[in-house]
């Protein structure tokens, strides 16, 4: 089984976020090629050496070199040396170096130094704490959860969450008043392996979760493909798998796109499925990063009427996490998500039916560093037992409260949908695809969000697919 859109969005330091799915039915279907981690292949600027030129500076050969050591350590591992040599970087970069390229550097060093120095000890498996009893999921009874969760049930999932406007940002090359797009996206595999009715054990492997951002001269705008391209979408994430977190800069001026280096194609071949042209930009600069949870297998153990009990990594061998991340999975996998939207989808035609934040996350995941409560309203469209293969439930009101802990403040905002559809397949009890569109009157990002500095936005359009 597959599904297009419904997971979390890990470390979306956006207060709007909402991730939606789409979904196509892989009976016991194997996983396909081996998984393959893509070249650290250096970022080209202008005039750089993605079109066969030697950069010409001495200075430039120094410090380019220094990066692509620090590239290798990060994805062997060895955080404290990739701290180093990212400090090397930074002493090497020439003063009159590109906001971008210093950016690049920062953002990598601190990535490297938190995971020598990690606050929390990592861990490798977590108890989750209960909620309280006002906070827990609805039971399902003991036949809906063996007829939903039979063992062996495989679900493939990819989710977007974009953000596009303008705005202004001092590490942008173009520094205000310019075009952006964001975008979050979490693909991961989601299997059954034990339920007793009771207790089911799950195995999610993420694929990938990062985040991409355009900045250009030209406004970007969105067009959502009409029909599921995730069978070409996961043969590209098998190939492309990162095992390390990491942050990456690319600046393209005025270059043709068959000249690109190997990371600059694959990001415009991404964004280009929802910006049709984008890779004509007279002038463009990507930035991408890559979360830790890219390539982690985890064994996630969920109680009906409690949610998840436990959470543990099964890959890569010895692999350890922040127990935050971890606890976090746990409080927003909404694993039960299909079967809460069925009981929408067995509501009368024209029925609105509120569904909980908690029970229903997965549609509208909002991060590892965000709790939300509150419920969506959803509306049947067509009667029950209708002969359509997939059934359209509209999104007909409701809000959700956000909160979250930034730099030791704690932040809230609301999240209101402005309009979306939810697509519900009952002969295979799944959601295949939803499509959102958000509003809020409060837009900031942590730290962490590639859109962190960007002020006086304005012309905001925030979609989840």
């Amino acid at each position: 089984m597959t599904r297009h859109g419904q997971v979390r969005a890990l470390s979306i330091l956006l207060v709007i976020a909402a991730i939606a799915a789409v979904a196509i039915w892989w009976a016991n279907r194997p996983t396909g090629g081996d998984n393959k981690k893509a070249a650290e292949t250096a970022s080209a600027s202008e005039g750089g050496e993605s079109n066969g030129k030697k950069p010409p500076e001495a200075t430039v050969e120094a410090w380019a070199e220094d990066r692509q050591r620090a590239l290798e350590l990060q994805r062997d591992g060895q955080w404290c040396e990739a701290a180093e040599a990212w400090d090397a970087v930074l002493k090497k970069l020439p003063a009159k170096s590109a906001a971008p390229d210093r950016d690049e550097a920062q953002e990598n060093k601190r990535l490297a130094d938190a995971r020598c120095r990690p606050e929390k000890p990592p861990v490798a498996e977590l108890q989750v704490e209960p909620p309280a009893a006002d906070r827990r999921p609805a039971k399902p009874s003991e036949s809906d959860v063996l007829k939903f969760y039979a063992p062996g049930r495989k679900v493939r999932s990819v989710a977007w969450f974009n953000v596009t406007g303008t705005g202004s940002n001092s590490k942008w090359l173009v520094r205000s008043n310019a075009n952006f797009l964001y975008q979050y996206r979490i693909a991961l595999e989601t299997t059954v392996k034990q339920n007793d009715g009771a207790t089911v054990v799950f195995e999610q492997e993420f694929a990938a979760v990062d985040e991409v951002m355009a900045i250009s001269d030209q406004k970007f705008e969105l067009q959502f493909p009409q029909s599921p391209v995730l069978d070409v979408l996961w043969s590209e994430i098998d190939r492309q798998l990162r095992l390390v977190p990491i942050y990456r800069v690319i600046k393209l001026v005025a270059k043709s796109y068959n000249t690109l280096d190997p990371n600059a194609e694959r990001l415009l071949t991404r964004l280009g499925r929802f910006v049709p042209g984008i890779e004509k930009a007279h002038q463009i600069e990507l930035a991408e990063r890559v979360k830790d949870l890219t390539g982690h297998k985890l064994e996630i153990t969920y109680i009906a009427g409690l949610g998840v009990s436990f959470v543990k990594i099964l890959a890569p061998e010895d692999a350890v996490l922040d127990p935050d991340t971890l606890n976090q999975i746990a409080r927003g996998s909404s694993l039960f998500a299909d079967y809460y939207i069925s009981q929408v989808d067995s509501a009368d035609e024209g029925e609105i039916v509120p569904v909980r934040a908690e029970d229903v996350g997965a549609l509208f995941s909002i991060g590892d560093q965000f709790s939300a409560s509150g419920q969506i309203e959803l509306k049947k469209v067509g009667p029950p037992g209708g002969a359509a293969e997939t059934h359209s439930l509209k999104v007909a009101g409701g809000s959700l409260e956000i909160e979250a802990a930034d730099d030791g403040v704690t932040r809230r905002a609301t999240l209101t949908p402005k309009a979306g559809t939810v697509d519900y397949a009952p002969a295979e009890r799944l959601v295949r695809r939803a499509m959102l569109e958000w509003h809020t009157d409060t837009l900031w990002a942590t730290r962490d969000h590639l859109l962190f500095g960007t002020t006086s936005t304005r012309n905001l359009d925030i979609t989840s697919y």
